[in-house]
């Protein structure tokens, strides 16, 4: 017997999620964007972490954009490629998500979460740190801090005021 599910619930009666209509959720886009952080920062494509879990890219691509949700197992293959513990991934995410009733979540979408500016997150500052810290020569990593610092127009909370 078939039984068809009604709206807004899926066939085992469990309130369905149309992300078609909401887009991502927005603990799942989260998560993804803590995925494509690391990614980025150790330098792999999403092709070597396509080949690492046995996926293909585009599913990697679907994590990192929250469309797909990363199962628990994944997540923890996850965080023993990149040596993070599996709570790494919910760090940092906003409150307004963190606060939010389950019930409330589904009704939410990640375009009505404001989520933070992370430099961190960006690639340029992700590929510069995992250059920066490639430079064995500690010496060498402070004249670049020192270069940076002088070519910044803040001033830095070093320097006497």
């Amino acid at each position: 017997m078939n039984k068809t599910a009604s709206p807004g619930r899926n066939r085992r009666g469990r309130r369905s999620r149309d992300v078609s209509k909401l887009g991502p959720d927005p603990v799942d886009l989260h998560v993804g964007k803590r995925v494509q952080m690391l990614r980025v920062f150790h330098g792999m494509g999403q092709q070597a972490l396509a080949d690492a879990v046995h996926l293909t890219f585009q599913q990697i691509q679907k994590y990192e954009r929250g469309i797909n949700r990363i199962s628990a197992s994944r997540l923890f293959d996850f965080s023993l490629i990149f040596s993070v513990p599996v709570g790494f991934f919910f760090e940092e995410m906003p409150d307004e998500v963190r606060n939010q009733a389950v019930s409330e979540r589904y009704l939410t979408s990640a375009k009505d979460v404001t989520f933070p500016l992370n430099p961190l997150q960006r690639r340029d500052s992700l590929e510069l740190l995992r250059h920066f810290y490639r430079i064995e020569d500690e010496e060498q990593r402070k004249r670049i801090c020192d270069l940076v610092k002088s070519m910044s127009k803040r001033p830095t909370e070093d320097a006497p005021g």
